[in-house]
């Protein structure tokens, strides 16, 4: 299996037999964490308010970590655009005539 995998044997043993690091357990936990998190706020809360709610439940991790885990799982919050106005109507300027009535054809 490792010629064809072109590795070597020592590499597939030490992957075998490590133990996974307190770091990686960590992550798998709070990936968790989050993903009850974010469902629970129906897909609306970001990294900020994420890491707010899991350091008032005792847990220490930073915005930055929680804002990574979150991208790596491919969980972004949605976010509402503001309503922007874009038509003055209520102005005292005169109003130009329609001259082409609709009509776009070309004589040529």
């Amino acid at each position: 299996m490792c010629k064809i995998l072109k590795i070597s044997r020592s590499s597939f043993y030490h992957w075998h037999t490590e133990i996974p690091s307190n770091r990686y357990i960590e992550n798998q936990l709070f990936t968790k964490l989050i993903a009850k998190e974010y469902d629970l706020s129906k897909k609306r809360y970001g990294s900020p308010k994420i890491t707010t709610i899991l350091r008032s439940k005792g847990y220490s991790i930073s915005e930055k970590r929680v804002a990574t885990i979150m991208r790596l799982n491919g969980r972004f919050s949605i976010t509402k655009k503001c309503f922007k106005v874009t038509t003055d109507s209520k102005h005292k300027e005169p109003i130009c005539k329609n001259i082409l009535n609709r009509e776009f054809n070309q004589e040529r």
